[in-house]
């Protein structure tokens, strides 16, 4: 998985179109919450799935980051997303 995640990494768009895989893998496999909070945050300024939040929220939440959570809080208000898996989170 890390040899397919570097080769697509090659791609010149690969952080916009990749981010919430990139995201996901660095959370749940790297057990690394900064670089998924990272991708995460990325991922949302051009995906705004349910899912995408909910991964940034997870990352927020394992970083133990406050200010990425009141960032979500706002996003999600903003676009009128209600879920109540980031609502417990949040």
């Amino acid at each position: 998985m890390r040899e397919r995640i570097a080769a697509a990494n090659l791609r010149p768009d690969a952080r916009t179109t990749h981010a919430r895989e990139l995201a996901m893998f660095a959370l749940w496999v790297d057990k690394a919450p900064r670089e998924a909070l990272r991708h995460s945050r990325e991922n949302v300024r051009h995906q705004r799935e349910p899912i995408d939040l909910l991964v940034f929220a997870r990352a927020a939440t394992a970083s133990r980051d406050a200010a990425a959570l009141r960032e979500l809080a706002a996003l999600k208000q903003k676009i009128g997303l209600h879920d109540k898996r980031l609502d417990a989170l949040l």
